[in-house]
């Protein structure tokens, strides 16, 4: 069970290119303290009852602990900042440099520590 969850909620910029994005994400590979991570595609069609949102895209990423969240983050900054990337990185370096632009889309971080989980 993670113990803390990041969510983005993700706002393309006009002429942005979706497929590229989910592209770059279709690369990321869990590493380090970051178990699993998921590409929800925002919801904006026309049924009254199906819940939509404004977002064009989430992106929810399980660590096994806080502490393995700020590590990961850590240790993936630093790689960005030395342009030295660990092997077991390289899966996720790309789909994080999108994620912390803003040549791309306008995202808005959020953490969340886990209460339950029903089976």
């Amino acid at each position: 069970m993670a113990a803390y969850v990041g969510v983005r909620l993700y706002t393309l910029n006009p002429g942005a290119d979706p497929e590229a994005f989910e592209r770059v994400f279709a690369t990321a590979r869990p590493a380090r303290g970051l178990a699993k991570i998921i590409l929800l595609k925002g919801y904006h069609g026309g049924g009254p009852r199906a819940a939509q949102t404004r977002y064009d895209y989430a992106s929810l990423h399980f660590y096994t602990s806080l502490e393995a969240s700020e590590a990961t983050s850590d240790a993936l900054h630093q790689a960005l900042r030395s342009g030295d990337v660990p092997d077991d990185l390289r899966g996720l370096i790309g789909f994080w440099r999108v994620a912390h632009t803003h040549e791309l889309a306008v995202s808005v971080a959020n953490g969340f520590t886990q209460v339950c989980e029903t089976p």
